[in-house]
Protein backbone atom coordinates (compact mmCIF):
# COMPACT_ATOMS: atom_id res chain seq x y z
CA UNK A 1 0.00 0.00 0.00
CA UNK A 2 1.68 3.18 -1.21
CA UNK A 3 -0.37 5.27 1.22
CA UNK A 4 0.92 3.24 4.15
CA UNK A 5 4.48 3.70 2.93
CA UNK A 6 3.83 7.45 2.90
CA UNK A 7 2.61 7.37 6.51
CA UNK A 8 5.69 5.40 7.52
CA UNK A 9 7.90 7.91 5.71
CA UNK A 10 6.34 10.80 7.66
CA UNK A 11 6.76 8.89 10.92
CA UNK A 12 10.42 8.17 10.22
CA UNK A 13 11.06 11.79 9.23
CA UNK A 14 9.49 13.00 12.48
CA UNK A 15 11.72 10.69 14.55
CA UNK A 16 14.86 11.78 12.65
CA UNK A 17 14.05 15.45 13.22
CA UNK A 18 13.46 14.72 16.89
CA UNK A 19 16.80 12.97 17.39
CA UNK A 20 18.97 15.38 15.42
CA UNK A 21 17.39 18.78 15.95
CA UNK A 22 15.72 18.92 19.36
CA UNK A 23 18.88 20.16 21.06
CA UNK A 24 19.05 23.17 18.80
CA UNK A 25 15.42 24.03 18.08
CA UNK A 26 12.46 24.79 20.33
CA UNK A 27 10.24 22.27 22.08
CA UNK A 28 7.80 22.09 19.17
CA UNK A 29 10.24 19.71 17.51
CA UNK A 30 10.82 17.81 20.75
CA UNK A 31 7.34 16.29 20.49
CA UNK A 32 7.85 15.14 16.90
CA UNK A 33 9.61 11.96 17.98
CA UNK A 34 6.65 10.88 20.09
CA UNK A 35 4.22 11.74 17.31
CA UNK A 36 6.33 9.79 14.79
CA UNK A 37 6.48 6.67 16.93
CA UNK A 38 2.75 6.77 17.68
CA UNK A 39 1.99 7.24 13.98
CA UNK A 40 4.15 4.24 13.19
CA UNK A 41 2.28 2.17 15.79
CA UNK A 42 -1.04 3.13 14.20
CA UNK A 43 0.26 2.09 10.78
CA UNK A 44 1.64 -1.15 12.21
CA UNK A 45 -1.63 -2.04 13.94
CA UNK A 46 -3.52 -1.36 10.72
CA UNK A 47 -1.14 -3.44 8.60
CA UNK A 48 -0.89 -6.42 10.96
CA UNK A 49 -4.63 -6.55 11.57
CA UNK A 50 -5.32 -6.40 7.84
CA UNK A 51 -3.03 -9.39 7.34
CA UNK A 52 -4.74 -11.29 10.17
CA UNK A 53 -8.21 -10.49 8.80
CA UNK A 54 -7.27 -12.10 5.50
CA UNK A 55 -5.84 -15.10 7.37
CA UNK A 56 -9.10 -15.53 9.32
CA UNK A 57 -11.15 -15.25 6.14
CA UNK A 58 -9.07 -18.06 4.68
CA UNK A 59 -9.76 -20.16 7.78
CA UNK A 60 -13.51 -19.47 7.56
CA UNK A 61 -13.50 -20.61 3.93
CA UNK A 62 -11.87 -23.87 5.12
CA UNK A 63 -8.86 -23.22 2.93
CA UNK A 64 -6.53 -23.63 5.89
CA UNK A 65 -6.54 -23.86 9.70
CA UNK A 66 -5.57 -21.58 12.56
CA UNK A 67 -2.37 -23.43 13.40
CA UNK A 68 -1.11 -23.08 9.83
CA UNK A 69 -1.98 -19.38 9.75
CA UNK A 70 -0.35 -18.68 13.12
CA UNK A 71 2.81 -20.50 12.07
CA UNK A 72 2.92 -18.66 8.75
CA UNK A 73 2.32 -15.30 10.44
CA UNK A 74 5.17 -15.71 12.91
CA UNK A 75 7.55 -17.09 10.30
CA UNK A 76 6.94 -14.10 8.03
CA UNK A 77 7.30 -11.61 10.90
CA UNK A 78 10.53 -13.30 11.99
CA UNK A 79 12.01 -13.22 8.49
CA UNK A 80 11.08 -9.56 8.16
CA UNK A 81 12.37 -8.34 11.53
CA UNK A 82 14.84 -10.74 13.14
CA UNK A 83 17.77 -10.80 10.67
CA UNK A 84 18.43 -7.05 10.60
CA UNK A 85 17.62 -6.65 14.30
CA UNK A 86 20.00 -9.33 15.52
CA UNK A 87 22.72 -8.37 13.05
CA UNK A 88 22.55 -4.85 14.50
CA UNK A 89 22.61 -6.20 18.04
CA UNK A 90 25.56 -8.53 17.42
CA UNK A 91 27.46 -5.72 15.70
CA UNK A 92 26.97 -3.45 18.72
CA UNK A 93 28.16 -6.24 21.02
CA UNK A 94 31.24 -7.00 18.90
CA UNK A 95 32.25 -3.34 18.88
CA UNK A 96 31.57 -2.99 22.62
CA UNK A 97 28.98 -0.25 22.31
CA UNK A 98 28.21 1.28 25.73
CA UNK A 99 25.74 -0.71 27.87
CA UNK A 100 24.89 -3.18 25.11
CA UNK A 101 26.59 -6.23 26.60
CA UNK A 102 25.15 -5.51 30.03
CA UNK A 103 21.64 -5.43 28.62
CA UNK A 104 22.07 -8.04 25.89
CA UNK A 105 19.54 -10.43 27.43
CA UNK A 106 16.84 -7.75 27.59
CA UNK A 107 17.63 -6.63 24.05
CA UNK A 108 17.67 -10.12 22.59
CA UNK A 109 14.28 -10.96 24.13
CA UNK A 110 12.56 -7.71 23.10
CA UNK A 111 11.95 -6.66 26.71
CA UNK A 112 14.32 -3.69 26.90
CA UNK A 113 11.44 -1.25 27.37
CA UNK A 114 10.40 -3.06 30.55
CA UNK A 115 13.96 -2.94 31.88
CA UNK A 116 14.32 0.78 31.22
CA UNK A 117 11.01 1.46 32.97
CA UNK A 118 12.08 -0.66 35.94
CA UNK A 119 15.42 1.10 36.37
CA UNK A 120 13.86 4.51 35.61
CA UNK A 121 16.40 5.68 33.04
CA UNK A 122 17.00 5.13 29.35
CA UNK A 123 19.97 3.24 27.96
CA UNK A 124 21.36 5.75 25.51
CA UNK A 125 22.89 3.34 23.00
CA UNK A 126 19.82 1.09 22.95
CA UNK A 127 17.12 3.70 23.50
CA UNK A 128 15.63 3.25 20.04
CA UNK A 129 15.00 -0.48 20.57
CA UNK A 130 12.09 0.14 22.95
CA UNK A 131 9.52 0.61 20.19
CA UNK A 132 10.54 -2.64 18.50
CA UNK A 133 10.09 -4.41 21.82
CA UNK A 134 6.52 -3.13 22.06
CA UNK A 135 5.80 -4.31 18.52
CA UNK A 136 7.01 -7.82 19.28
CA UNK A 137 5.08 -7.99 22.54
CA UNK A 138 1.94 -6.94 20.70
CA UNK A 139 2.50 -9.69 18.12
CA UNK A 140 2.44 -12.31 20.87
CA UNK A 141 -1.16 -11.56 21.78
CA UNK A 142 -3.05 -9.84 18.98
CA UNK A 143 -2.94 -12.60 16.30
CA UNK A 144 -4.72 -15.00 18.63
CA UNK A 145 -7.48 -12.47 19.31
CA UNK A 146 -8.17 -11.72 15.65
CA UNK A 147 -7.94 -15.34 14.53
CA UNK A 148 -10.00 -16.86 17.35
CA UNK A 149 -12.70 -14.28 18.04
CA UNK A 150 -15.46 -12.83 15.82
CA UNK A 151 -14.39 -9.63 14.09
CA UNK A 152 -16.85 -7.53 16.09
CA UNK A 153 -15.38 -8.83 19.33
CA UNK A 154 -11.90 -8.00 18.10
CA UNK A 155 -13.10 -4.49 17.25
CA UNK A 156 -14.52 -4.12 20.76
CA UNK A 157 -11.20 -5.27 22.22
CA UNK A 158 -9.30 -2.75 20.08
CA UNK A 159 -11.50 0.01 21.56
CA UNK A 160 -10.82 -1.38 25.04
CA UNK A 161 -7.07 -1.20 24.31
CA UNK A 162 -7.38 2.52 23.60
CA UNK A 163 -9.15 3.06 26.93
CA UNK A 164 -6.61 0.87 28.75
CA UNK A 165 -3.77 3.00 27.38
CA UNK A 166 -5.42 6.18 28.66
CA UNK A 167 -5.78 4.66 32.12
CA UNK A 168 -2.19 3.38 32.11
CA UNK A 169 -0.72 6.71 31.06
CA UNK A 170 -2.83 8.51 33.65
CA UNK A 171 -1.55 6.17 36.35
CA UNK A 172 2.10 6.76 35.46
CA UNK A 173 1.62 10.53 35.30
CA UNK A 174 -0.29 10.50 38.61
CA UNK A 175 2.40 8.56 40.46
CA UNK A 176 5.18 10.63 38.89
CA UNK A 177 3.82 14.14 39.35
CA UNK A 178 1.41 13.97 42.27
CA UNK A 179 2.97 11.20 44.36
CA UNK A 180 6.55 12.01 43.38
CA UNK A 181 7.20 8.32 42.73
CA UNK A 182 9.03 6.80 39.78
CA UNK A 183 9.36 8.77 36.56
CA UNK A 184 7.55 9.37 33.29
CA UNK A 185 9.17 6.61 31.22
CA UNK A 186 6.28 4.23 31.74
CA UNK A 187 3.81 6.80 30.46
CA UNK A 188 5.17 6.54 26.95
CA UNK A 189 7.43 3.47 26.94
CA UNK A 190 5.34 0.73 28.53
CA UNK A 191 3.48 -1.65 26.26
CA UNK A 192 0.08 -0.85 27.74
CA UNK A 193 0.67 2.90 27.33
CA UNK A 194 0.94 2.39 23.57
CA UNK A 195 -2.12 0.21 23.20
CA UNK A 196 -4.07 3.26 22.05
CA UNK A 197 -2.03 3.75 18.87
CA UNK A 198 -1.94 0.04 18.11
CA UNK A 199 -5.64 -0.25 18.98
CA UNK A 200 -6.61 2.66 16.72
CA UNK A 201 -4.77 1.16 13.75
CA UNK A 202 -6.22 -2.28 14.43
CA UNK A 203 -9.70 -0.87 14.94
CA UNK A 204 -9.60 0.98 11.62
CA UNK A 205 -8.65 -2.22 9.77
CA UNK A 206 -11.42 -4.19 11.49
CA UNK A 207 -14.01 -1.45 10.95
CA UNK A 208 -13.16 -1.29 7.26
CA UNK A 209 -13.51 -5.07 6.94
CA UNK A 210 -16.81 -5.17 8.84
CA UNK A 211 -18.15 -2.32 6.71
CA UNK A 212 -17.17 -4.08 3.50
CA UNK A 213 -18.70 -7.33 4.73
CA UNK A 214 -21.98 -5.57 5.53
CA UNK A 215 -22.08 -3.92 2.12
CA UNK A 216 -21.59 -7.29 0.43
CA UNK A 217 -24.33 -8.82 2.60
CA UNK A 218 -26.97 -6.25 1.72
CA UNK A 219 -26.01 -5.49 -1.87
Amino acid sequence: MSQLDGVRGLAILAVIIHHFLTHNINLIFASLGTVGVQLFFVASGFLITGILVRCRESILRNNTNIFHEIKTFYIRRSIRIFPLYYISLVTLIVFSAPDIREYALWLSTYTINLKMIDQEWMIATAAHFWSLAIEEQFYLIWPWIVLLLPFRWSLAISIFLVLAAIVTRSYYVYTWILLDYGDNLGAWMSTASNFDSLGIGSGIALAIHIGIANQCMYS
